[in-house]
């Protein structure tokens, strides 16, 4: 049993690293000796590990320690000490550099794009549904015709008719092109006179 139980601690011992010339089998001619020689062992692992710490601790708190140390700025090779609380770069630079992180991750803005209401053609083909009166912004009050229609790409818009009178009606057909009124919100398109059933304007003599 006596036997077994230094074989064990044999085995535990050397797992931290005891020596062997202290802790053999040979030597253990009694359970005091035993005892013994693992107590000193202990000891002696425990003086060298303070001894060790001590020195670490005493290096660490040496005011050279800092002051000597060159930091670097953009060399990526280089790294900072564990448990370093300063900052490589100024807080200026850090500050920036943050800033400058934070814009590449969002990106760029992203711009909404205003449709054309004819698809990017220069003329299409409406039918008329029902005729308008709009009135523009100040200082201009005339009220400008215009009519309802619904184009060939499906889409329903309002279109100005420009002159003096016109005789479009329900079920017209006419041709309209992007062309904007200006004394009138959300007015883009303007119908062009004399084609399908829309008439030129009619010069009255005087």
């Amino acid at each position: 049993m006596f036997r077994f139980l230094a074989s064990r601690i044999l085995n535990v011992s050397s797992k931290i690293n005891y020596s062997y010339s202290a802790l053999s089998l040979n030597n253990w001619s009694s359970p005091s000796n035993l005892f013994r020689n693992i107590y000193t062992n202990i000891s002696n692992f425990k003086n060298y590990r303070l001894e060790q710490l001590s020195a670490i601790r005493s290096i660490c708190t040496s005011p050279s320690y800092h002051q000597k140390r060159e930091w670097p700025v953009s060399n990526e090779n280089k790294y900072i000490p564990f448990g370093e609380t300063r900052l490589p770069v100024s807080n200026e630079q850090w500050k920036e550099e943050a800033f400058l992180l934070r814009i590449h991750k969002a990106g760029p803005r992203l711009r909404h794009k205003r449709r054309h209401p004819l698809d990017y053609k220069p003329q299409m083909r409406g039918v008329v549904l029902k005729t308008l009166i709009r009135k523009p912004k100040k200082p201009n009050s005339a009220n400008r015709k215009c009519v309802l229609v619904r184009l060939s790409n499906g889409k329903e818009s309002t279109a100005f008719v420009p002159g003096e009178g016109h005789n479009l009606q329900e079920h017209s057909i006419v041709l309209v092109q992007r062309k904007r009124v200006r004394d009138v919100p959300g007015l883009k398109l303007r119908v062009i006179r004399g084609a399908y059933d829309c008439g030129h304007v009619s010069k009255t003599g005087k």
